[in-house]
């Protein structure tokens, strides 16, 4: 993935889309993006339930103002 993340490529790899292929550093990496920036709180549900389940095991930061 690039080293400069975006949105799009940060939700491409969540999700694993076709032709994206993130090994689990890069995953947890662009969740961690998507908390950092703010933008996994305004994305689908599935996508803060799955933040929060993140950062209750440790795997990524929370992140506050």
């Amino acid at each position: 993935m690039k080293e400069r993340l975006d949105i799009l490529a940060a939700v491409a790899c969540v999700q694993q889309w076709e032709g994206e292929e993130c090994d689990e550093e890069e995953i947890l990496q662009s969740w961690q993006y998507l908390v950092n920036t703010g933008v996994v709180w305004r994305l689908e549900g599935w996508f803060g339930r799955c933040a929060e389940r993140l950062i209750e095991e440790g795997l990524i930061d929370g992140y506050s103002n």
